[in-house]
């Protein structure tokens, strides 16, 4: 299995550009799964992120409006979505969402999930974009801590995938909130499948110390279920095109397990050429 997750900036940017950057990648990596974070939707649909790379790319796709408002794009104002979306190789069994704490200054933070069935198994992954206010460590704790609540008492697999943009890095107070929960045991996928250090994700194009780790895949797992087989892991979406332009603000991050589950990869509808 091949999961990626990546904030996709909106439109801000050559919007359009980037988009098809984004997709050309994507392409090249072939991931059963991904993750987008501030996935763009005009009012008119005109625009749409998640639209777009489902279709160039033989996705379906689940979507999550939020934080609608007016925003300027490529030099004109639109009235959109910054939400989230999940694109997924297999069909998409269920699917649903989850109201997370939010601050007035910034609202209608959520998170969204699907679950997708192979080999007689339910695969239930999970899509996050926390605030990204400074000083907020407390909501950022209070949030996660609400999602994994959630989880634990809504009938979720005992194997859990959580991927998007924390927007706190491993170290920071936020992410205590992972470490004392007793009802979940959480492994930072990156780090388990030996991702190479520091494996900071923003901003895109940041080395070394420069930059990051705020977007995160993450394993939960309880009831004695066994963490995968991890395979490699890797930053993506990190490589400007030949006029300089990035796909995203954020790299992305590509996880990928052995072995690759019959059935979560749809061989009817292969990857089209952008």
């Amino acid at each position: 299995m091949r999961l990626v997750t990546l904030n996709t900036w909106k439109g801000d940017g050559d919007y359009r550009r980037r988009l098809r950057l984004i997709a050309a990648d994507l392409a090249r990596l072939a991931p059963d799964v991904v993750c987008l974070q501030e996935s763009l939707r005009t009012a008119d649909g005109r625009l749409d992120t998640a639209g777009y790379l489902a279709r160039r790319l033989g996705y379906e796709c689940a979507w999550a409006p939020a934080r609608y408002k007016r925003r300027l794009i490529e030099g004109r104002s639109w009235s959109c979505h910054s939400g989230l979306a999940m694109l997924a190789r297999g069909a998409i069994a269920r699917q649903g969402r989850i109201a997370l704490p939010s601050h007035p200054r910034d609202p209608e933070r959520l998170a969204q999930w699907i679950d997708i069935v192979a080999q007689g198994r339910r695969w239930r992954f999970v899509n996050l974009h926390l605030t990204h206010l400074r000083k907020a460590d407390a909501i950022r704790a209070e949030q996660l801590d609400t999602l994994l609540a959630h989880l634990h008492r809504n009938g979720s697999p005992d194997l859990v995938w959580l991927c998007g943009d924390f927007n706190a890095a491993p170290e920071d107070a936020a992410m205590r909130v992972l470490k004392d929960r007793a009802d979940w045991g959480i492994a930072d996928a990156y780090t388990a499948a030996g991702g190479r250090p520091p494996g900071n994700t923003h901003p895109a194009g940041a080395a070394g110390s420069d930059g990051r780790r705020i977007d995160r895949v993450l394993v939960l797992t309880r009831n004695g279920a066994r963490a995968p087989h991890f395979g490699q892991a890797s930053i993506v979406l990190n490589t400007p095109g030949t006029d300089g332009v990035y796909p995203s603000d954020h790299a992305g991050v590509l996880i990928e397990t052995n072995p690759r589950p019959r059935g979560l990869s749809n061989s009817n509808r292969p990857l089209t050429g952008i």
